[in-house]
C-alpha cells in the first residue's frame, strides 16, 4: 500500500504556536478511489471530503458519495473523535454516528455505500510502522471489499501483501517477512491452481452426472402408473379415432393389404447396459443398506462394486419379416442403439463397453417372444438386418418394391408408435385394470401380458409421398417414437421404404430409406446367412450378443440421420 502523509494547517495564531502534536491518525483506505493507500495525518483538526482544503482528500469525480466537507477528525484528550457534517452519513463499525470517539482498528464508512477506512492511532515522535498482522489484515480487507471476482481478489491480495510489508513494517521485520511472503505466495499460487483444476473436474463430473441422471431417470420408469395410462389414453384417443375413421374409408383392397401386412410387423423390445473395459464387470446401480437406490447430487449413483441391479437402457421399435428364412429388416439405430443415444455416449466417452442385455421381438398372433440378433448393417444408410428364431420362418415376408413411389401417391406406415404405452392405451379398461392390480408390471412382463392377450398389433397411418429418389423417400404419414423400422407400403402392398425419422421442423414430414437400398443389404444378408449358417447359429446362442464385423466396425457418424427420435427409449 502507498503511504500518503498530510498535516493539518493551524487554524489560528494560538494553534501556530502550539507544540508539535505527538498524536497522529493513520488512515488505511480499504475501498474506493484511494484503495490500498495509507495516510498519516496530525493536528487538532483533520478534514475529510472532496474539497481542496481536506487533509483526507477524495477525488470528487470518483467518489460521488463523499461531500466537499463530509466529516472531520478532532483531537480530544490524546485521541481522535470523528464528527460528521450536518446531513452527511458516517458509520463507525456499521453504526451511523454524528460524533463518536475512535479507537485503533475501527472501521469507518464515509457516505452511503462510500469508501471504507481503517483508523489507527499512533502516539510518539517515531515513525508509525504497522505490525505484520496489521499489514496482512489491511491487504485482506482491501481484497475482500474490492467487489472483484475470486481471481481479482486473489490478484489484489498477492500484489498488495509484498508492497505493504516491504514499505509499512519495521525494517527488522522485512527480511523475515520477505522469506515468509515468498513461501506464502508460492503456496497460494499452488492452491489456486489446484482449486482451478478441482473446479474444472467438478464441473465436468457435474455435467456427466446430469447426463447419466437423465439416463437413469428413464431407466427407473419401469412401472406404469394409472395416471400415466389415463394421460396416454386421452392423448391418443382423438388420434386413434381419426385414424380408424380414415382407414374405414379406404377400399376393401386397402383393408386387406393392411390386414395381411400387419401379421409380418415385429415389435422390437430391447435393453442394453455397460461393462468395465478392463475387468468386464457390469455397471450397476448403487444401493443403500436398506436396499434403496443411492442418489448423488446429479442423480443415481453408479458403480461396478456391490450387488445393485444392472444398469439398463430400454427401447422399443419396429421391424418386419423380409425373407422366407425369417430375416428382419429394421433401422441400424435400433440394432446398435448406443451409438445414436446422446446420453449413452456420455458413458462411451468414459470408456464403458456397451452390452446388449436382451433383444426380443413379438409378432401379432404369436404369444411367445423370440430372441433377435444383428446380422448385418449398411455403411451409409440407416438399415440393419436381424435374424431370429424359427418361429418367424412361417410368416409371409413383405415384398420390396422394384420402382420408386411417385409424388402424390398414397402410402401407409405400419409400426408400433410409442411402443408398449400406446398398445396399452388401445386395450380395454378391464385389461389395464388387471395390469395395474398386478405387482409385476415392469418393461418386460407388461409386453408379455399384451402378447398373451392378443393385443400386439401395429398401428396404420396414411400419408402422401412428397418426394422420392434413390436416396430418400419423403411422406407426411403421422409417426412418432417407436415407428422407426416400420415398412412404408404403397397401394399394392409393396414396401416402398423403411421409416427412419420425422422432420418436425418441416411440417411433420417423414424420411424413409428406399426399398432399393434395403434390397441390396437384404441380398448380402441372405448370402451371409446361407454361407455361414453355422456361424449365425453360434452367434444366436451366445449369452453376450456379438455383432458380426460389418456391424461392429460401422462408424457412429457415418449415417445421414443419427437422431433416434422415432424409437421409443433412447
Amino acid at each position: 500500500m502507498t503511504e500518503l502523509r498530510g498535516h493539518a494547517e493551524p487554524q489560528d495564531p494560538e494553534e501556530r504556536t502550539a507544540e508539535p502534536p505527538l498524536v497522529r491518525s493513520i488512515i488505511v483506505h480499504l475501498s474506493g478511489a484511494l484503495r490500498g493507500t495509507t495516510q498519516v495525518s496530525s493536528g487538532p483538526r483533520i478534514r475529510i471530503g472532496t474539497g481542496i482544503q481536506s487533509e483526507i482528500h477524495f477525488p470528487a469525480d470518483r467518489e460521488p458519495a463523499v461531500a466537499g466537507h463530509h466529516a472531520e477528525l478532532r483531537l480530544e484528550d490524546s485521541s481522535y473523535e470523528i464528527v460528521s457534517a450536518p446531513g452527511e452519513t458516517v458509520r463507525v463499525n456499521g453504526e451511523r454516528v454524528a460524533q463518536a470517539p475512535l479507537a485503533t482498528g475501527d472501521l469507518v464508512e464515509i457516505g452511503e455505500n462510500g469508501p471504507f477506512l481503517r483508523f489507527r492511532l499512533h502516539r510518539g515522535p517515531d515513525r508509525p510502522y504497522k505490525t505484520i498482522p496489521e499489514a496482512l489484515g489491511d491487504c485482506v480487507d482491501c481484497a475482500r471489499r474490492s467487489g472483484a471476482g475470486w481471481l481479482g481478489r486473489l490478484a489484489i491480495l498477492l500484489s498488495g501483501v509484498p508492497r505493504e510489508i516491504l514499505t509499512q513494517t519495521r525494517p527488522a521485520s522485512r527480511a523475515v517477512a520477505a522469506v515468509v511472503l515468498i513461501a506464502l505466495i508460492s503456496s497460494i499460487f499452488a492452491l489456486a491452481l489446484q482449486g482451478w483444476a478441482l473446479r474444472r473436474r467438478v464441473e465436468a463430473d457435474a455435467s456427466m452426472l446430469r447426463e447419466i441422471s437423465a439416463l437413469l431417470e428413464q431407466s427407473e420408469q419401469n412401472s406404469l402408473t394409472e395416471g400415466e395410462l389415463e394421460r396416454i389414453r386421452l392423448d391418443l384417443q382423438a388420434q386413434i379415432a381419426e385414424r380408424l375413421e380414415a382407414l374405414e374409408e379406404r377400399s376393401l383392397d386397402a383393408r386387406r393389404i393392411i390386414a395381411d401386412a400387419s401379421r409380418s410387423i415385429v415389435l422390437l423390445q430391447g435393453a442394453y447396459g455397460f461393462a468395465e473395459a478392463e475387468s468386464g464387470r457390469l455397471l450397476r446401480v448403487a444401493l443403500s443398506p436398506d436396499g434403496a437406490s443411492v442418489r448423488a447430487p446429479g442423480g443415481l449413483l453408479l458403480g461396478v462394486d456391490g450387488q445393485g441391479p444392472e444398469y439398463q437402457r430400454q427401447f422399443t421399435g419396429t421391424a418386419f419379416v423380409a425373407s422366407e428364412e425369417g430375416l428382419l429388416l429394421t433401422n441400424r439405430h435400433l440394432a446398435i442403439p448406443w451409438n445414436f443415444d446422446q446420453t449413452a455416449r456420455a458413458l462411451l466417452r468414459e470408456g464403458w463397453i456397451p452390452r446388449m442385455s436382451r433383444f426380443i421381438g413379438y409378432l401379432p398372433g404369436i404369444s411367445e417372444p423370440f430372441e433377435l440378433h444383428p446380422v448385418l448393417s449398411a455403411d451409409d444408410v440407416d438399415l440393419a438386418v436381424l435374424c431370429c428364431s424359427p418361429l418367424v420362418e412361417g410368416v409371409e415376408p413383405l415384398e420390396l418394391s422394384d420402382s420408386l413411389a411417385a409424388p402424390g401417391e398414397e402410402v401407409v406406415v405400419l409400426s408400433y408408435p410409442r411402443g408398449i404405452q400406446a398398445l396399452l392405451a388401445r386395450t380395454d379398461p378391464a385389461f389395464v385394470d388387471s395390469i395395474m392390480s398386478d405387482s409385476d408390471r415392469d418393461f418386460w412382463s407388461v409386453a408379455r401380458r399384451l402378447s398373451e392377450a392378443g393385443h400386439i398389433a401395429p398401428l396404420a397411418t396414411k400419408g402422401i409421398v412428397g418426394q422420392s429418389s434413390s436416396t430418400a423417400v419423403v411422406y407426411d404419414a403421422e409417426t412418432t417414437r417407436g415407428s422407426s423400422g416400420g415398412p412404408v407400403l404403397d397401394g399394392d402392398g409393396l414396401v416402398q421404404a423403411l421409416n427412419v425419422a420425422v422432420m418436425r421442423e418441416f411440417g411433420g414430414s417423414n424420411l424413409g430409406v428406399p426399398a432399393s437400398e434395403a434390397r441390396v443389404l437384404l441380398n448380402r444378408a441372405k448370402k451371409l446367412y446361407a454361407d455361414s449358417l453355422a456361424a449365425v447359429d453360434s452367434l444366436a446362442s451366445e449369452e453376450s450378443i456379438t455383432v458380426v464385423d460389418s456391424l461392429a466396425a460401422a462408424p457412429a457418424d457415418s449415417l445421414p440421420v443419427e437422431d433416434p427420435g422415432q424409437g421409443s427409449g433412447p
